[in-house]
């Protein structure tokens, strides 16, 4: 998401560890096996949108969600999730912008994780109605993407939005 003269701000792990309570050497495994983004040889840094992954991530590995499945999860919810984190963000620092949708007027948006399978969905009683009859509805992990991007938005120590620099000119 671009917002006019905004970018958004990124995050060291320590700051990671205290929004997520993911501890760094965590971080460190999760970037390794491809669950979250490489640094590229750098320092790592995270956005609001990926705190939210690892959120999730901690959640479902506490779970018993093994790392393929929290890779699909998190494959099938990056886009809503982000889309969450970064429109709550927004209207929380009161950033006016035209033509905005108000973030109350956002569907609902769930990831629920069910016989296998992660799944993105706005209606989870439709969810759960479509499952075949033979799967195992006993154990189901299911995450309300609002909810988790409210919790970040509400402890990062920083703006998800900042101002972007203006270039500078040599004279």
């Amino acid at each position: 998401m671009v917002r006019k003269n905004y970018v958004l701000e990124s995050y060291t792990p320590a700051e990671a560890e205290i929004v997520t309570g993911v501890n760094v050497a965590l971080q460190r495994d999760w970037r390794r096996r491809g669950l979250l983004p490489e640094t590229g040889g750098g320092h790592a840094r995270y956005r609001a949108a990926e705190l939210a992954q690892m959120m999730i991530m901690q959640e479902g590995a506490n779970q018993g969600l093994g790392p393929k499945l929290l890779k699909d999860m998190l494959g099938t919810a990056a886009t809503p999730l982000a889309n969450w984190v970064e429109s709550l963000a927004w209207a929380k620092d009161a950033i006016s912008i035209d033509g905005a949708i108000p973030v109350d007027q956002f569907p609902p948006r769930y990831i629920v994780c069910v016989a296998g399978h992660a799944i993105s969905t706005a209606d989870l009683n439709q969810t759960f109605e479509a499952l075949p009859a033979d799967a195992d509805r006993h154990f189901a992990f299911v995450c309300n993407l609002r909810r988790v991007a409210e919790h970040v938005v509400g402890k990062v120590p920083r703006p998800v939005w900042r101002p972007a620099q203006e270039a500078v000119t040599a004279s």
